[in-house]
């Protein structure tokens, strides 16, 4: 932290953020540019920087953007967190947990993975897209790790279906 004109501006990590950084010295009615996190001062596993939460207000404020400090009393400057893509917010631990085998995340952001749709899967934890389901394969549900093989002669006629086709 530190302190000018009175003031002292404390950085911290967040929920399930780690490390810590020195503020540089605000001045009333001056330029002010929040400290920009690195891997080295304050982070977070699987997740992207979103921006400073300031404390008593509802401001967000971009790292390394400057603004005009008008501030009348000492702030803290809270990292906000995304999710990176294929993990998703715990909302209990504030961790950043992979999604689930049968589910996938495109972008980053704190939403809910979404379910892998009917004709699609998806393998293993942690995903970012989901996968058709091979000719001669398929899925009738939404959220499936794999495919079903279609059996007694039959087959699909392409990717991604939801049954295989009549004999």
């Amino acid at each position: 932290s530190c302190t000018a004109k009175g003031y002292t501006v404390t950085y911290a990590a967040g929920t399930g953020g780690s490390g810590s950084i020195t503020a540089g010295s605000p001045v009333f009615d001056s330029n002010f540019t929040p400290a920009t996190p690195s891997s080295s001062t304050i982070k977070k596993a699987n997740a992207e920087f979103a921006g400073w939460a300031v404390s008593g207000t509802s401001d967000v404020k971009a790292a390394g953007v400057a603004f005009k400090w008008t501030y009348t009393e000492s702030k803290t400057f809270t990292a906000t967190w995304n999710c990176s893509a294929g993990y998703t917010l715990n909302s209990s631990t504030g961790a950043c947990d992979p999604c689930a085998a049968g589910t996938y995340k495109a972008s980053a952001g704190n939403g809910a993975c979404t379910l892998a749709s009917a004709g699609y899967f998806v393998s293993g934890t942690g995903k970012t897209s989901q996968t058709a389901c091979a000719t001669g394969s398929y899925t009738s549900t939404t959220g499936q790790s794999s495919c079903t093989v279609c059996t007694n002669g039959k087959t699909t006629s392409g990717t991604a279906k939801t049954s295989c086709d009549a004999n």
